[in-house]
C-alpha cells in the first residue's frame, strides 16, 4: 500500500431528503444535512510504512463545552484506494430549529489512529435544509512531530539518464535522539522531473542539476541535489528561461564543468550573440535585444574551450513583450485597491477575476482556493483595513468565481501549502521569510501558482516593511523595490470617501488587465521596476509606476542561507482611522 497524493476534497454532499414535524412551541424537529468539504493532508510519504492514511473518519458531532462532551449524531467511515484523490458522504442531523454544531474530519491509520484532523465548531443545521461547511483545513497530529533536523540520503548524487533514485530520510529530535516516525513530503525544481511519494525520482534523457526538497509536517526542511547527465555534456541553470525585450539572465554551467574550465558562450549560432537575438559575455550574462526577434524562440548554448571534442549545452530563451501567465508575483503597492469603494467599480472587480482564472501549468492550476495570509504582524490587520468586513466585496467576487478563501490570521511558518491553494495574498508582512519559506514559495510558484505581495507607503508599512518587501522580492529573483515615496493621495480637505481612478493610458497590455478601463485606488507607493519586471498600471499622470509582475527565479536558495534568523518588525504607529488610505498625506 503506498502513500496517499490526497487532494482530498470531501467533497459536497448531494441535498439530502429530510422530514420535519412541527413541534409543541410551534417550530419543527427534522434531519438537517451537512456538505463537508475538506482539503486532504499534502503528498506524503512515510519513513515506517505501517502509518498510512487507510481512511478518513467524518462525524456531524453535538458538543457540550461545559461538560467537555459531546453526542456523535452521524458519521461515515471512507476506506481510501491508491488512485483515489476525493471522497463524498452524505451526514444528516435530527435537530430542532437551527443548531449550531461542530464536523470533524480525522484522517486515520487502519487501527484509528489520527494522522490528521480538520474540524469546523460553527455550522448551523436547520431541519429540512443543507448546510456546507466552510473549506477545512487539516493540520497534522500524527507521529514526528518532535523532529527538529532532517537530512536526505544520499547527498549530491549522479544519475544517468534512466536511471532511478529513492531518497532515505533520517530526523532527528532537539536532542539530537533519532525519531523513527514521521512523515515527508517531497517536491522538485522541475517539473519535467516529479518525485513520488516515497522520494523516487527517475532520471530523464536531459543534463541539469536538479534540487530535491523534503519536507515535514511541522515544517523542518532537507534539501540535496542530483545531477543528471543526459545526452548533453553540459547541464546549464537555467535550462529555460522567458525574458522580456532587455531584460538580462545570468546562465551558469552545473553539471559537467571542471573547476578550472572555461567556456564559450554562444546565442542562436553565433558566439557573444548579437544585436538581433542578444547578447552574452565570457562569464555567461545574458542581455536580450531590444526588439522581439524572430523566430523569438533560440538557444543559448556553452561549450568547453579546452575540450578536443565538443563538449557543450544549451538553454532555451523565449523572447515575449509581455511576459506569459505563471511563475510570477503580481506586487501592488497599495492595499486600498482593494476596499469596498473601488471594488464596486466594473474595472477592479474584472482584475481581481483576471488574477484569480488565469491558465498554467503544473499541479496547482485547477485548484480553487485564495490563501489570505495576514497573520505576519500585518498593519492593514491590525488596524482590520485588510479585514473581513473592510474586504466583504472583494470575498464576495472570490467566491462568486468558485473559489473558497483560507484565512491564516496568525504568524505559522510556510512551508507545506495546501495542494489545492491557487493564489496566495501576502497583505503587508512584517515577519521576514525564512530561506525554506521562499523555496517553499518558489515550489509553489512552479507548480502554477500565483502569488499576490501587497506593500504599502512608508508611512503607513513603515521602513521595516519596506525593507521586507523588497528583500523579499529580491530573494524570489526580482529588481523590483518599493521606493517608498506615494502619489494620488487625498488631503486634508479632500472629501473622506475620495478614491483616485487611472486612466486608460495609466493601464499597461497584460492579461491581468483585459477588460479593464479603469482602477480604483488611492495614495499607492511607487515602484521601481527592474530589467525582468512588467508594468502593469502607472499613477493618473502615467509617470509612476505602482504596480508590477516580476518573473520568479525557481533555483532554491542556497542551504548557507538557512541559519539566516527570521526578524519580527514592530508595525509603524500611524495616526488615523483609515491610515491605509493616505488622509491628510501629500501626493
Amino acid at each position: 500500500m503506498t502513500a496517499r497524493r490526497v487532494l482530498l476534497a470531501l467533497g459536497l454532499i448531494g441535498p439530502l431528503t429530510t422530514c420535519a414535524e412541527p413541534t409543541s412551541s410551534g417550530g419543527s424537529v427534522g434531519f438537517g444535512g451537512v456538505a463537508v468539504r475538506a482539503v486532504a493532508p499534502p503528498s506524503l510519504a512515510i519513513f515506517a510504512p505501517t502509518a498510512i492514511v487507510e481512511q478518513a473518519k467524518v462525524s456531524v458531532r453535538r458538543v457540550f463545552p461545559q461538560q467537555e462532551t459531546f453526542v456523535t449524531l452521524d458519521s461515515a467511515l471512507i476506506p481510501f484506494k491508491d488512485d483515489q484523490n476525493s471522497i463524498t458522504t452524505d451526514l444528516k442531523a435530527l435537530v430542532a430549529q437551527a443548531e449550531t454544531l461542530e464536523v470533524l474530519v480525522e484522517y486515520q491509520m487502519a487501527d484509528g489512529t489520527n494522522l490528521w484532523v480538520a474540524g469546523s465548531d460553527q455550522v448551523v443545521v436547520r431541519p429540512g435544509a443543507t448546510v456546507g461547511t466552510p473549506v477545512l483545513q487539516p493540520f497534522y497530529v500524527g507521529p514526528g512531530g518532535t523532529a527538529a533536523f532532517m537530512s536526505l540520503s544520499p547527498a549530491d548524487s549522479v544519475l544517468s539518464a534512466g536511471d532511478a533514485l529513492t531518497f532515505d530520510p533520517t530526523a532527528l529530535d532537539a536532542n539530537q535522539q533519532p525519531v523513527g516516525l514521521f512523515y515527508v513530503s517531497w517536491a522538485t525544481d522541475d517539473p519535467r522531473i516529479p518525485i513520488n511519494a516515497r522520494g523516487k525520482i527517475v532520471a530523464p534523457n536531459i543534463t541539469k542539476l536538479l534540487n530535491v526538497t523534503g519536507t515535514m509536517p511541522n515544517g523542518v526542511v532537507a534539501q540535496t541535489t542530483v545531477s543528471i547527465l543526459g545526452s548533453a555534456a553540459l547541464g546549464i541553470t537555467p535550462d529555460s528561461v522567458e525574458k522580456l525585450p532587455g531584460g538580462t539572465q545570468l546562465f551558469t554551467v552545473t553539471v559537467g564543468a571542471l573547476r578550472t574550465s572555461q567556456f564559450v558562450w554562444s546565442v542562436n549560432g553565433v558566439d557573444g550573440g548579437d544585436a538581433q537575438f542578444g547578447t552574452i559575455n565570457v562569464d555567461g550574462f545574458y542581455t536580450a535585444p531590444a526588439t522581439t526577434p524572430s523566430p523569438n524562440e533560440f538557444k543559448v548554448c556553452a561549450r568547453d574551450a579546452a575540450a578536443p571534442t565538443l563538449r557543450d549545452g544549451c538553454a532555451t530563451v523565449v523572447i515575449s513583450a509581455v511576459p506569459s501567465v505563471g511563475t510570477d508575483v503580481i506586487v501592488i503597492n497599495d492595499q486600498n485597491i482593494f476596499d469596498e469603494i473601488p471594488m464596486a467599480n466594473a474595472g477592479n472587480v474584472r482584475f481581481v477575476r483576471n488574477l484569480l482564472n488565469f491558465s498554467s501549468t503544473g499541479p496547482r492550476a485547477s485548484g480553487k482556493v485564495v490563501w489570505y495570509d495576514r497573520g505576519r504582524n500585518s498593519p492593514c490587520f491590525e488596524d482590520q483595513e485588510c479585514g473581513d468586513s473592510a474586504k466583504a466585496r472583494l470575498n464576495a467576487v472570490i467566491e462568486g468565481a468558485g473559489y473558497s478563501i483560507l484565512k491564516l490570521d496568525s504568524y505559522s511558518p510556510v512551508t507545506t501549502i495546501p495542494a489545492d491553494v491557487k493564489v496566495i495574498v501576502l497583505w503587508m508582512p512584517l515577519i521576514t521569510y525564512s530561506p525554506d519559506e521562499i523555496n517553499a514559495l518558489k515550489r509553489f510558484a512552479g507548480e502554477g501558482g500565483r502569488i499576490l505581495f501587497i506593500g504599502e507607503h512608508v508611512d503607513f508599512y513603515g521602513q521595516a516593511g519596506i525593507d521586507l518587501e523588497n528583500q523579499f522580492l529580491a530573494e524570489m529573483g526580482s529588481q523590483m523595490v518599493n521606493l517608498p515615496n506615494l502619489w494620488d493621495c487625498q488631503t486634508a480637505n479632500d472629501p473622506p470617501d475620495l478614491y483616485f481612478y487611472t486612466p486608460s493610458a495609466s493601464l499597461r497590455s497584460h492579461p491581468l488587465l483585459n477588460g479593464v478601463t479603469r482602477l480604483g485606488y488611492v495614495c499607492a507607493a511607487e515602484i521601481q521596476a527592474g530589467p525582468n519586471d512588467f508594468p502593469l498600471f502607472y499613477d493618473t499622470s502615467n509617470q509612476h509606476l505602482l504596480a508590477a509582475v516580476a518573473k520568479i527565479d525557481l533555483t532554491p536558495l542556497p542551504a548557507a542561507m538557512a541559519a539566516r534568523s527570521v526578524r519580527v518588525a514592530t508595525a509603524p504607529s500611524v495616526a488615523g482611522a483609515k491610515h491605509g488610505t493616505g488622509r491628510g498625506a501629500r501626493n
